[in-house]
């Protein structure tokens, strides 16, 4: 009974060990922006553009001297891509206003389009809008485990060295058989602790909207956690474009939409063709260049593909937002919709998958 009371007491005497404790670092940023002179509206506008055509939340990247904002459909039909320069803003402040240090820029956020909507939803042309993004981010390094090999690449085909088809037995000092090409050599494998970066959004970061015109609104906006996709930019060569009247060409798209749900875009440098079908009707829309529709038309060689009408209409300019409209697109590839805006040199843009699934 004592030597067991004697083990207990070693147990508990016996000291527990240390764990690490991360620590947070704090760093943040604030972002003011204005808009007025009659800007308030368009904003507006390509606001409820990205609501009804592409998601109801939408990823905000402040830059030093522009705002951009990229983001795809649920159904990875539709992607938008605006760029707006800090030239079009009334006011305009990259800065940090708070005890932390400066956050690093580009600073990511997501915002509930609704909400930033209603925030404006009744302001008029004479209103000016200011949004003040006070956003706190956190930052924790954890300690991982890597795996490390030298070479990194095979020395044949490029491929990492990740691959090593040789039996266990045979993967004595260091031999190893690319699977990719069958090249023979030594690869070194060690494990090394590297530091794992996690940044967080706290609960700290909102937007501060003030709007005035008549009267003064104020309005606080929650910030959403950013989602880590980051969206490319399509790669795409177009031979074929074109600009057209925003108003007239969407009233062909929406008097086609009546028969027939998709259609085949014919361009050359001659004309723009929109064809379509139903069960019992034939459609030929011929668009000539010069026209007091289509006002450019430039491709090296007859190009086709086919669109839902109905996903081009949605991402088709209001007229009060854009007159013109330019088209771009090469035969069975993506096309790139950019709205002519009183936006200066800001980009104003979408891009539509084609329908590769229907014959026309």
């Amino acid at each position: 009974m004592g030597e067991i009371m004697a083990q207990i007491t070693q147990q508990e005497e016996k000291p527990a060990e240390k764990q690490k404790i991360l620590r947070k670092t704090f760093a943040a940023i604030t972002a003011i922006f204005a808009i007025a002179n009659g800007t308030v509206p368009i904003f507006r506008e390509l606001l409820e553009t990205l609501k009804e055509a592409i998601s109801d939340e939408i990823p905000i990247e402040i830059h030093q001297d522009k705002l951009v904002l990229r983001v795809m459909d649920a159904s990875r039909i539709k992607m938008a891509n605006f760029v707006l320069h800090k030239e079009i803003f009334e006011e305009w402040h990259v800065t940090n206003k708070t005890k932390f240090k400066s956050a690093p820029l580009p600073a990511r956020i997501f915002v509930a389009l609704d909400d930033l909507i209603y925030t404006i939803e009744a302001a008029g042309k004479d209103a000016k809008a200011r949004f003040q993004f006070n956003l706190v981010f956190s930052t924790v390094k954890r300690p991982i485990r890597v795996t490390v090999r030298k070479p990194e690449k095979c020395p044949k085909c490029g491929k990492p060295t990740d691959f090593n088809i040789l039996p266990k037995e045979k993967q004595v000092r260091n031999k190893y058989k690319c699977g990719h090409c069958k090249w023979r050599g030594k690869v070194r494998k060690w494990e090394r602790t590297e530091k794992e970066i996690e940044v967080e959004m706290t609960k700290d970061s909102n937007i501060e909207v003030e709007v005035t015109e008549r009267t003064r609104e104020k309005y606080s906006l929650k910030v959403l956690e950013p989602s880590k996709e980051e969206i490319p930019l399509p790669r795409i060569i177009f031979d074929a474009k074109f600009k057209l009247v925003a108003k007239d060409f969407q009233e062909k798209l929406k008097r086609m939409l009546k028969k027939t749900d998709h259609t085949a875009i014919v361009g050359s440098d001659k004309e723009l063709k929109l064809l379509g079908e139903s069960d019992t009707l034939g459609i030929d829309v011929t668009l000539e260049k010069g026209s007091d529709i289509l006002l450019v038309a430039e491709a090296n060689s007859p190009q086709k593909a086919k669109f839902s009408l109905a996903e081009l209409i949605s991402i088709m300019p209001k007229p009060k937002v854009a007159d013109i409209v330019g088209l771009e697109y090469t035969t069975d590839m993506p096309m790139r919709v950019s709205w002519f805006t009183s936006l200066g040199s800001s980009t104003i843009e979408f891009y539509l998958a084609p329908r590769l699934d229907v014959d026309l």
